[in-house]
């Protein structure tokens, strides 16, 4: 996975690009990022954006950070969900737009990465991720609900529920 600067323009896959829209998260082992203790609300919401991704891939990428370099399995409440083969997006009161890898969700739990305040505002206070696919976000592009990918068996995701400790699980690991 490419490294993107933080806030700058999204540019890792040009069929899912949306002018205006910003990156968060593509992280890599050569660039230095900022950390903060995990919070739980944010790691609920980022649960919830994940079970919503967009610009599936064929493929995974494996978390540059850990010595496994295989998929990684997130488990909550008995749901699993594989990181790094999908994208979020997240939607902004003000109508701005962001690009995160899912693997996201990872970064922010297990290696303590701080996501910038703007992005997390709108996490927490922009659209859920079920009705974030019914935007348009730029005239005359199409809506984002054709790239939207919804899991099966998912609350309508208006509110992120409490959740518990997560659970990490290398792939090909017992």
């Amino acid at each position: 996975m490419a490294h993107i600067p933080d806030l700058s323009d999204y540019n890792y896959l040009a069929e899912f690009a949306r002018p205006g829209t910003r990156a968060v998260g593509w992280l890599d082992w050569e660039h230095s990022f900022q950390t903060a203790l995990p919070d739980e609300g944010v790691l609920g919401t980022l649960w919830e954006y994940c079970n919503t991704s967009v610009a599936q891939t064929r493929g995974f990428h494996p978390c540059p950070f850990c010595k496994i370099k295989v998929g990684t399995e997130v488990k909550r409440d008995g749901k699993s969900l594989l990181l790094g083969t999908s994208e979020i997006r997240v939607f902004s009161n003000e109508g701005q737009v962001y690009a995160a890898p899912t693997l996201i969700c990872h970064y922010v739990a297990e290696h303590h990465y701080r996501p910038p305040l703007e992005f997390v505002t709108a996490l927490l206070t922009g659209l859920p991720p079920r009705e974030s696919g019914t935007l348009r976000p730029t005239q005359g592009s199409q809506p984002w609900s054709g790239m939207i990918r919804q899991s099966e068996g998912k609350g309508s995701g208006t509110q992120a529920p409490a959740i518990p400790r997560w659970t990490i699980k290398r792939l090909g690991s017992r």
